[in-house]
């Protein structure tokens, strides 16, 4: 009769991990980067080994829940030495080490003590809290856009766990996509290298799908928002787009805001004409509004004769020459 046995992948990890700290050490003293490059991917490997296979072996099972009852799951434990690992690595002066770590707290903002398979997995916001303090950290000593963003989007991702959990879904979700476009618009403005002018096109598409949704959306709005929070809406984001083409000396925020800015007219007036027939109970108000709108168009027709127009073209901003800004010209 063959016994069972209760070996796992997880036995292995303090072994790979061992290695891969004599693989780093190795490296740091021959000054090999390649090599160095290649400790850094042993934790993964140890989180690998550490998942919990499904074994059908009796002796394999009782030991796995004797050992996570006392030391805590094997995934949990790995990725507390997988972080650890990447902080000495750190602190040794290897510069990669920093993702492997940001990976390991994320990597601990789902698992947790008693994770033992797939239906034990469950958010923690603290890992996320902590990451979007140290990058956000190291981007403003280092004043680099790309950690400000991704500490920006770690604390959105750990306030819709801590905070928006239990709410609909437009807070849950929409909210923090719009939230993380609005600072990816604040770290462009704020900075003109090339993650800067990478981060005004992220931004800029994100207010205008905002604006979008919020001009198609039906005439009942979600979460029970009343009318009048989309005219708001609206107002703040186009307000903000041009704002920022005038900061950055930007014609595609222009251009785009002022697309945004009529849209959003036909779709407030449009909800107008609505509410106005519902409250006044004049079946006219839709006729009204567009007597308002051809009023609207004839105004500025005969504007565009009297030379308005000329005003109007001098009003787009214009990119500061190379002379002036340093070399650097606006999205």
């Amino acid at each position: 009769m063959r016994l069972q046995s209760a070996f796992s992948p997880f036995f292995l990890v303090p072994l790979v991990l061992a290695s891969g700290g004599l693989l780093l050490e190795a490296g740091l003293v021959a000054r090999n980067l390649r090599l160095q490059r290649f400790a850094l991917i042993v934790p993964v490997v140890a989180w690998l080994l550490a998942c919990s296979i499904p074994n059908p072996s009796v002796p394999a099972a009782d030991f796995l829940e004797r050992f996570t009852e006392h030391l805590g799951a094997p995934l949990w434990s790995a990725a507390w030495a997988g972080f650890l690992f990447f902080v000495y690595a750190r602190l040794r002066g290897v510069e990669d080490a920093s993702l492997g770590a940001a990976a390991a707290l994320l990597l601990l903002g789902a698992v947790g003590p008693r994770t033992v398979d797939w239906t034990s997995l469950h958010w923690q916001a603290w890992p996320l809290w902590t990451l979007a303090l140290l990058v956000a950290i190291v981007g403003a000593w280092r004043r680099r856009a790309r950690e400000l963003l991704l500490a920006g989007a770690a604390a959105m991702l750990a306030a819709r766990f801590d905070f928006l959990h239990d709410m609909h879904w437009l807070y849950q979700n929409a909210l923090p996509l719009q939230l993380i476009a609005i600072w990816a618009v604040i770290l462009g403005v704020l900075f003109d290298d090339a993650w800067g002018r990478w981060l005004r096109w992220i931004g800029l598409g994100g207010l205008a799908a905002g604006c979008v949704l919020a001009i198609f959306w039906r005439a009942e709005l979600p979460a029970g928002l009343p009318w009048w929070s989309r005219v708001w809406y609206l107002g703040g984001i186009v307000a903000g787009t041009i704002f920022c083409a005038y900061v950055i000396r930007s014609r595609s925020y222009f251009f785009v805001g002022i697309g945004m800015l009529v849209a959003s007219l036909g779709r407030v007036l449009q909800v107008f004409s609505f509410e106005l027939q519902h409250a006044a109970h004049w079946d006219g108000a839709g006729f009204f509004v567009l007597g308002i709108v051809w009023l609207m168009l004839a105004v500025l027709i005969s504007s565009a004769k009297s030379g308005l127009a000329k005003y109007l073209v001098g009003l787009v901003p214009r990119p500061l020459s190379r002379e002036t800004h340093g070399g650097t010209t606006g999205a």
